[in-house]
C-alpha cells in the first residue's frame, strides 16, 4: 500500500515536471497573430515565440555570443516533419516561455514542435511553416500599437520614434521586424547585410512609401529592418498606420508619429488623446445605438437594436508612446487591423493599456432617457462600467430625448450631472448591397453625406476552429460619403468555413456625430460624453 502510494507520488512529481507546450502557443515573435490567420505562418529564418510550463529554467537565460547553438542552457527545441528533424536556435529561454530562430532550410508546410529541457521531452504541437512572413515590433511587445521605428537623421542620431519625436513627410525611417524570409549564410552567425526579398511594399498612412533596403539587420541574427521615405502627401497625426505586404501576406498594423513639427504631433479628433500623451485624469462615457441584421446560418433575416453605455474613469501618466484603443485613431482615409484570440467583437477586453489606473466615480453612477438605469462593472475589465440600455425596451434613446448623466461622486471626483440629446441618424446606404465578400479584394461603404462628424468601417472575423479573430477600423470624414477598404487591407481576415452553422463575420458603419463629445464639468478632469451609432450585420468572407 506504501509502495503503491509512494509511486504515484513520484509519478506526480516527475509528470508535473515534464515540459508542455500549449496548443497553439507557438507564434511570430512580432505579432503573436493565432494560428489559422492569414499572417500568422512561422516564416523561414525568423524569430518565433512557443509558451509552456516547465520549458526552461526558471530565471530567463539569452544566447550571448555567435554562433549560435542549437541548445541553451538545456533547451533544444525541433521542427519535426515526416523523418525530418530540424534544430531551431534558442536565444531565450525560460519556464514559461523560448524564443528561437526558425532555419532558413526548415521545410514549409504543416509541421510540428517538440522541446526537450534537460532529459525531458515535451509533447508535440501543430504549427504551419511559410516561406516568409514579415512581422513588425511593437514598443508594448504584443503586435499592435507604437512600432519600434527609428527616424533616420544622421547615421550617429537615429531616435525611436515617439509622441514626442515624430518623423516628417520626406524623412527616412527604419521599420524593424522579423519574417521577410530565408538567407543564404546559416542562420545562427552574425547576418550579412543585403535585400531579403524585393516583393516588399510598405504603407504609411495608407499611401505607398518608397523602399531604400529590406534586408536582414547587421547586428541580429533574425532580425529585419525596412527603410523607406516618408512620402509628403502622407496624413500627419500621433498613430499613423504602417502595414508592410511582403511576399502576398499582410504584417500587424503598428504606429508612428509623423508631423512637420516633431516634437509637436496632433489629433483634433479625440479630447482624450492630450490625456493620454501628457498624462491626466479623465471621465469618459460612450453611448450607443446599434442596428444589427442578422442573415447568415438563419432561415429569415432578424433585425436587431439596442442601446448600451459605457463609463471609464481613468488616469494615465505622460507617456511618450501611449496607445489606446479609443483614441489612438487613424487619420482620416488610413485603416488598421488587429488580431485577436477568441471572438473579435470581444477584442476590447483583451488589449493591455486601454483603462489606465482607475479612479473611485463614487456609489451611484446612473443615465436617464427614456427610463433609468445604473452601472454595472463590464466583465472584461474592471475598470469599466457598463449597462445595457435595451433590457426590457425597444428603444432607450429616443429622438429629440435628451440623456441625463449623473453620478454622487466620491473622495476624488465631485458630484456632475451633464445632459445631451445624441443624434441618433445611422446613415449607411449600402449596407444589404451583398452578403459575400472575397478577402483580398476591396470592400467600399456609401452612406448619406452628414453636415459633420466621421465615420468608421469595420469588419472582423472569427474562425471559430481555432479560436482566432481579426478585425480592421478604417476612417473617414461623415461628409465624404464614401470609403473603399484596400485589399491589402482585408486580407488579414479569415475566410468562413464551407458550413455555417452560427454567423461569426461582421461588418459595420459606426457614425460619430460629434467626436468630441458633450463636455462635462468636473474640476481637475477631462470629462465628456461621446455618442455612436453603430449599424451591423453578418456577412460570408470568402
Amino acid at each position: 500500500m506504501r509502495i503503491a502510494l509512494l509511486t504515484t507520488i513520484l509519478a506526480s512529481i516527475c509528470f508535473g515536471q515534464q515540459p508542455f507546450l500549449f496548443y497553439g502557443g507557438a507564434y511570430h515573435a512580432a505579432t503573436y497573430a493565432p494560428a489559422g490567420l492569414p499572417n500568422a505562418g512561422l516564416p523561414r529564418g525568423g524569430l518565433i515565440t512557443v509558451f509552456g510550463r516547465n520549458l526552461g529554467p526558471a530565471t530567463g537565460v539569452s544566447a550571448s555570443s555567435f554562433p549560435l547553438g542549437t541548445t541553451l542552457a538545456g533547451v533544444r527545441l525541433q521542427l519535426l516533419r515526416g523523418t525530418q528533424v530540424v534544430d531551431l536556435f534558442p536565444v531565450f529561454v525560460s519556464a514559461g516561455q523560448i524564443n528561437a530562430i526558425l532555419p532558413s532550410t526548415a521545410p514549409t508546410g504543416r509541421s510540428v514542435l517538440r522541446l526537450q529541457f534537460n532529459t525531458a521531452t515535451s509533447n508535440i504541437i501543430p504549427v504551419d511553416v511559410v516561406q516568409s512572413n514579415f512581422g513588425a515590433f511593437s514598443i508594448n511587445s504584443r503586435g499592435f500599437g507604437p512600432a519600434i521605428v527609428t527616424n533616420f537623421q544622421a547615421q550617429d542620431s537615429q531616435p525611436i520614434n515617439s509622441l514626442e519625436q515624430a518623423a516628417q513627410p520626406g524623412q527616412a525611417i527604419t521599420i524593424w521586424g522579423s519574417g521577410l524570409g530565408p538567407v543564404t549564410f546559416p542562420d545562427n552567425v552574425a547576418p550579412t547585410a543585403g535585400e531579403v526579398s524585393s516583393d516588399v511594399t510598405v504603407y504609411v498612412g495608407g499611401i505607398a512609401a518608397p523602399r531604400l533596403y529590406a534586408g536582414r539587420a547587421p547586428c541580429c541574427a533574425g532580425l529585419d529592418q525596412i527603410v523607406v521615405t516618408i512620402p509628403r502627401e502622407t496624413p500627419q497625426g500621433c498613430w499613423v498606420p504602417v502595414q508592410v505586404r511582403a511576399g502576398g501576406i499582410t504584417s500587424n498594423t503598428t504606429t508612428i508619429a509623423v508631423a512637420e513639427n516633431p516634437t509637436a504631433c496632433s489629433d483634433s479628433r479625440s479630447r482624450f488623446s492630450r490625456v493620454l500623451r501628457e498624462g491626466g485624469k479623465m471621465a469618459r462615457f460612450v453611448t450607443t445605438r446599434s442596428a444589427f441584421r442578422v442573415d447568415v446560418a438563419i432561415p429569415q433575416p432578424v433585425d436587431l437594436s439596442f442601446d448600451s453605455v459605457i463609463a471609464q474613469f481613468s488616469e494615465y501618466s505622460a507617456n511618450p508612446f501611449a496607445w489606446q484603443l479609443f483614441d489612438s485613431l487613424p487619420p482620416a482615409g488610413s485603416c488598421v487591423t488587429y488580431t485577436s484570440r477568441g471572438d473579435a467583437t470581444e477584442f476590447s477586453s483583451a488589449l493591455a493599456g486601454l483603462t489606465g489606473t482607475p479612479i473611485d466615480p463614487g456609489p451611484t453612477l446612473s443615465i436617464q432617457a427614456a427610463a433609468s438605469a445604473a452601472f454595472t462593472r463590464f466583465a472584461g475589465l474592471a475598470s469599466l462600467l457598463y449597462t445595457n440600455l435595451s433590457s426590457g425596451l425597444p428603444q432607450f434613446f429616443q429622438p429629440n430625448l435628451p440623456v441625463r448623466i449623473s453620478g454622487s461622486g466620491s473622495p476624488t471626483i465631485p458630484p456632475f450631472e451633464v445632459r445631451t440629446t445624441p443624434n441618433l441618424t445611422i446613415p449607411w446606404t449600402n449596407r444589404d448591397a451583398s452578403m459575400r465578400f472575397t478577402t483580398g479584394q476591396p470592400i467600399s461603404f456609401t452612406w448619406a453625406t452628414q453636415p459633420e462628424g466621421m465615420v468608421l468601417a469595420v469588419g472582423s472575423g472569427f474562425l471559430r476552429a481555432r479560436n482566432s479573430s481579426a478585425l480592421f477600423a478604417c476612417l473617414a470624414s461623415a461628409q465624404s460619403g464614401r470609403l473603399t477598404v484596400p485589399g491589402y487591407i482585408t486580407s488579414v481576415l479569415p475566410r468562413d468555413p464551407a458550413f455555417i452553422e452560427t454567423a461569426s463575420s461582421v461588418l459595420a458603419l459606426v457614425y460619430v456625430p460629434n467626436p468630441l463629445g458633450t463636455s462635462i464639468p468636473i474640476a481637475g478632469m477631462e470629462a465628456a460624453v461621446v455618442h455612436l451609432n453603430a449599424a451591423e450585420r453578418t456577412v460570408l468572407f470568402q
